[in-house]
């Protein structure tokens, strides 16, 4: 059964996504969101932590089945399994590059 995603998990991820870092995986294919609420909370989290203007790395591992495999940009892209994930997050990157 899938680890569930609270209010005070996210909560918890703003606490952590306020400490200075430069790469980030996130893996949600593993998890369920205890409510539509957390989603929505969830994703409020990552957006007002300015991960891009901080100049971090972001790795999302989610289901194939919500969205297709995909590299956004040198600093954020999109896979289903952690091992891809992992592999491309820890690749050296210049942001000012294409990805």
């Amino acid at each position: 059964m899938p680890e569930v995603i609270s209010a005070e998990s996210v909560e918890a991820v703003r606490t952590h996504l306020a400490q200075p870092m430069t790469r980030l995986l996130i893996d949600t294919n593993r998890h369920a969101f205890e409510s539509l609420a957390c989603i929505r909370a969830f994703r409020e989290v990552l957006e007002g932590a300015r991960l891009a203007e901080r100049g971090v790395k972001v790795a999302f591992v989610v289901p194939r089945e919500h969205r297709a495999p995909e590299v956004v940009s040198a600093q954020e892209g999109y896979f289903d399994d952690v091992t891809t994930a992992r592999t491309w997050l820890m690749r050296s990157f210049d942001p000012r590059e294409p990805a």
